[in-house]
């Protein structure tokens, strides 16, 4: 569904992603996860069309995005972005959030599109409600559905937790992947945390040095990490459980 190949970029002298290489299947969940300035937020502003890549190729869905002959415009790439502040507009309802992206469809569309996203996102009853009188998990919830409003068989999430409540944070993810299940999306996740990835991703891609080092099943890179930075991360994550698999079943 998803192919980077060969991908590098630049900011100035610095390099961000060299020759970086990734495929994603479709219904895959995956996170990207790196320390601080590895190019993780990178990646998913190549893929929305937010960045361009210095070379490489990126074909999604058979059509190629990027090469050196051709740059597809974002707005054109049907590929959703949940930013990690939210980003809803804070004068609209929760509805018209939704409804923002498809508001040159018909009314009716509009209507049963809606009352099916919010009772996704278990929802019902607060369409009238603006932003601010929401939970952070709630906002959460509706950015991801004015996405899948739009029918965006591609989700990108960068960093979509870090200011959700540590009590709650476990609870939203499980509904968020769910979501994401049931529909049969494809969904990259950017995170920070290690148990985060762990949760929620059918695979990993660890990014060291411009380059993903390491793409895997949770369980294969705590039993097989590619390096000793790998292996230190999933021996910190197991640390209060006997295995990923056992974190991966205490979630579940």
């Amino acid at each position: 569904m998803l192919s980077l190949k060969n991908i590098s970029k630049k900011f100035g002298d610095s390099i961000v992603l060299h020759s970086l290489d990734l495929e994603i299947k479709k219904g895959e969940i995956i996170s990207l996860l790196g320390q601080s300035g590895s190019g993780k937020s990178t990646i998913l502003n190549l893929i929305a069309g937010f960045e361009e890549a210095d070379s490489g190729t990126f074909v999604y869905q058979g059509k190629t995005l990027f090469d050196t002959d051709t740059f597809c415009e974002p707005q054109k790439r049907n590929i959703g972005f949940v930013f990690q502040n939210y980003a809803l507009f804070p004068h609209l309802s929760v509805a018209k959030n939704i409804t923002f992206g498809i508001s040159n469809k018909p009314k009716e569309y509009q209507k049963t599109t809606l009352n099916t996203l919010l009772t996704l996102i278990n929802m019902q009853g607060m369409e009238s409600k603006l932003p601010h009188q929401l939970s952070g998990g709630q906002q959460q919830r509706v950015a991801i559905a004015r996405v899948l409003a739009r029918q965006s068989e591609l989700i990108l999430f960068d960093e979509p937790f870090s200011s959700i409540d540590a009590t709650l944070k476990s609870k939203l993810i499980k509904e968020i992947k769910d979501i994401i299940k049931s529909l049969n999306k494809t969904a990259i996740f950017v995170t920070h945390c290690p148990k985060e990835a762990i949760l929620l991703s059918d695979k990993i891609g660890y990014i060291q040095n411009g380059k993903i080092i390491q793409f895997d099943t949770p369980a294969n890179l705590f039993k097989n990490p590619a390096s000793k930075t790998i292996a230190d991360i999933f021996a910190q994550e197991s640390f209060i459980f006997k295995s990923v698999q056992d974190l991966i079943g205490n979630f579940n």
